[in-house]
């Protein structure tokens, strides 16, 4: 009992500490999180703030992976899941960056690298209200894990059309090159990863 009221207690304060720190940021960061990918310019800029939205976002994601493969949260599974989550995150990105300056396509690479890093931010309001559900409603958590699958998977699919929408001219020009990209450095990582996360998770 007491240590399930303990991790009721973390969870709790991760979820709520998080969504005030996120209200917190807002009041010095008065543009929309997801501004890099409404303005019409190519230049896109990367405030420090958005690599705090990024922590905030990992650590939610962890919240929601943990809760929804164990049933329960575990604070020492959610810090692994984080830490692999960042390892995952930071690897893809170098060897993509690197793919991309190989090849002679970086600023094509450098627009979707950070408009992927808004658009994963952007998704955070959304975590804090899927982990409430699946926490603190566990006679309906499989219907809010389905809901929240559906509703990421739109988000994801709405994220690459405003991306590769936005960017449309760049990507005709290097269309082979992209889509080798999308297949080897997006696709397949990101599957083998879910792999070996579910593998650890249910180990």
């Amino acid at each position: 009992m007491f240590e399930e009221n303990y991790s009721q207690d973390i969870i709790t304060l991760l979820i709520f500490g998080s969504f005030i720190i996120f209200f917190l940021l807002k009041k010095f960061e008065k543009k929309s999180i997801i501004h890099g990918v409404l303005i019409k310019t190519d230049i896109i800029k990367l405030p420090l703030f958005n690599f705090y939205y990024l922590i905030l976002f990992i650590l939610n994601i962890s919240i929601f992976i943990s809760v929804v493969k164990k049933e329960v949260f575990n604070l020492n599974e959610t810090a692994i899941i984080a830490l692999y989550l960042l390892l995952f995150i930071f690897g893809q990105s170098l060897s993509q960056l690197f793919i991309a300056w190989t090849f002679n396509f970086i600023k094509l690479i450098n627009y979707y690298l950070k408009q992927k890093i808004i658009l994963a931010n952007g998704f955070l309001i959304f975590i804090f209200l899927i982990n409430v559900s699946v926490t603190y409603t566990q006679d309906y958590q499989y219907v809010f894990f389905f809901l929240s699958l559906i509703f990421i998977t739109f988000y994801i699919i709405f994220s690459f059309l405003k991306i590769l929408s936005k960017h449309k001219k760049i990507i005709s020009k290097n269309l082979f090159y992209f889509i080798l990209y999308l297949c080897t450095l997006e696709i397949i990582p990101l599957f083998f990863f879910y792999k070996f996360l579910m593998g650890e998770i249910q180990s």
